[in-house]
């Protein structure tokens, strides 16, 4: 699946809210010291609705 991408401008409180949560997201996981992708992920999806493509709906 080919997705051409644009820049994204976010509104300033928006940006704000997701620099905070990724500044706040725990480094590593508790289990086994890896950095926590899941975290990051998480934020990216709840603060500013960025998600990844493999997860858009299929168009029939």
């Amino acid at each position: 699946m080919q997705i051409e991408t644009t820049e994204v401008y976010l509104p300033t409180a928006t940006y704000d809210r997701l620099i905070a949560a990724l500044m706040t997201a725990p480094r590593e996981c508790a289990w086994t010291g890896a950095p926590d992708a899941d975290q990051i992920k998480i934020a990216l999806g709840e603060v500013a609705d960025i998600w990844p493509a493999s997860i858009a709906p299929q168009a029939n």
